[in-house]
């Protein structure tokens, strides 16, 4: 007879630790890194460039500390000032704005002259020049007639046509980024097998 044993010794019970932390530190990290890249890739790509080019500066993609954990790992991608903060060196840093997303994406109706502003580098209405230091109205809760007597009218309103690009680019890159996925997937499960030492790092 023979007979063959194995013991889960605290030497292998680290290495089979590490081994696990590893795979969650340098192969599912890296893999959600790819398929948010394929995301922000295509609307980078997508995104309409105006005059200011505030819309194209404002797309991000980053690392989501808060949301990950140790099973998990997760990227956003979005334009600034539409969620806040993100973390950066664990700190809480502001995002800008791009206060305008929703109007290029789906379009809207200008009632108003409008102008670069120098200080905000956005598009704001012109303000009729017997106005200017009065109180501003409440969009949300103003009248009509009292927004048009606030800000220059166009001679007619302008349908602006919405550039869907937000919804194009996000049909585009969900039926690529499981493929970006899975091949860094793949890639970077190699490099751990063979190279077990990379796996040390993440021992905790």
């Amino acid at each position: 007879m023979i007979k063959v044993r194995t013991a889960l010794t605290d030497t292998f019970s680290k290495q089979l630790k590490a081994l696990g932390n590893g795979i969650n530190g340098h192969v599912i990290r890296s893999t959600a890194r790819a398929g948010a890249l394929e995301y922000y890739n295509i609307l980078m790509k997508n995104v309409p460039v105006g005059p200011t080019g505030n819309l194209k500066n404002s797309l991000y993609h980053a690392y989501a500390d808060d949301a990950s954990t140790s099973r998990y790992k997760e990227y956003q991608v979005g334009f600034r000032g539409n969620y806040g903060k993100v973390k950066k060196d664990k700190k809480d840093v502001p995002l800008g704005s791009s206060s305008h997303l929703h109007l290029v994406e789906f379009g809207y109706i200008q009632r108003y002259a409008w102008k670069i502003d120098k200080k905000t580098q956005e598009w704001v209405p012109l303000v009729r020049p017997d106005k200017i230091g009065t109180g501003k109205p409440n969009p949300k809760s103003a009248s009509q007639a009292e927004m048009d007597a606030y800000y220059i009218p166009l001679k007619a309103p302008i349908q602006r046509q919405g550039s869907g690009f937000v919804r194009r680019s996000f049909d585009e890159a969900k039926n690529r980024a499981p493929a970006a996925m899975a091949k860094r997937a793949t890639e970077r499960l190699a490099e751990l097998i063979n190279n077990p030492s990379l796996a040390n790092k993440y021992v905790s």
